[in-house]
């Protein structure tokens, strides 16, 4: 009986804020206009607990269904200790190689890779041919990671798209165009229009990262390592749902 007065105690509001969001999710789809429940009811019914997380300090900032809310950091956030890696979506790498090695690769091991990596003026080692079979084997492929000579630094990941054609399959011109920018060493300006260029570190906060991420051209950010090479990739939507995942259950577990 003591805990359960001691947890009303310190987060009674709380407590009547989830009570209030499961209660208008129940009341809402009932009501004349309101038949089919859409995604913008649903953020209504979370005002009440976004409001309370607010005030209570848990969360600095909060937008998602045309909400957007701002309070001041406490410590529970910061002893989450939080970081760029807890929400970065994985991009499984292949360089590209010979065309041999592309053959050896199973369905499996294909079918995973996400983005396939080049470097930045190696000249005469890129074939147009070679680039239109990887892109023609790897039904995953999202990215074109372009890097900075052989220690691998990250300079840009460009959508897999400019390369191709409307019905999805490659296109030669842009092929040739790009990698001739590649062995040159300087990109199309239209290309890097389309290119993630912003990065942050795999160890940075995401507090830190979430201005970041809401600042930055496409709304999507590379993860970095230490050597600056790329891990990953963060979004707003996945910053946010992170830190407010962990913020819940660090509640919950005071």
């Amino acid at each position: 009986m003591k805990v359960i007065t001691k947890m009303v105690k310190d987060h009674g509001l709380l407590i009547l804020c989830i009570g209030a969001f499961f209660l208008l999710l129940i009341i809402l789809p009932h009501l004349p206009k309101m038949l089919s429940l859409e995604a913008r009811w649903i953020g209504v019914a979370a005002v009440p607990l976004l409001v309370v997380l607010i005030a209570g300090g848990y969360i600095k900032k909060f937008k998602g269904f045309g909400v957007e809310l701002e309070a001041r950091l406490k410590d529970p956030v910061r002893k989450l200790d939080l970081i760029a890696a807890h929400a970065a979506k994985q991009l499984p790498e292949k360089e590209k190689e010979s065309p041999e090695y592309l053959d050896n690769l199973s369905e499996g091991q294909r079918y995973v890779v996400e983005r396939l990596s080049f470097v930045l003026k190696k000249r005469d080692y890129y074939r147009k041919d070679d680039v239109k079979r990887y892109l023609d084997k790897l039904p995953r492929l999202k990215y074109l990671e372009v890097k900075k000579g052989h220690n691998g630094k990250f300079d840009c990941l460009v959508p897999v798209d400019i390369l191709m054609n409307e019905d999805g399959s490659p296109n030669d011109e842009e092929i040739q165009k790009f990698l001739r920018a590649l062995e040159s060493g300087e990109l199309r300006q239209d290309t890097l229009e389309k290119a993630i260029q912003e990065s942050v570190r795999d160890n940075e906060s995401l507090i830190k990262v979430l201005p970041k991420v809401r600042d930055s051209a496409h709304g999507v950010l590379a993860v970095v390592d230490t050597r600056s090479r790329c891990t990953g990739l963060v979004d707003v939507e996945g910053v946010e749902q992170t830190i407010l995942e962990n913020v819940l259950a660090a509640n919950e577990g005071a």
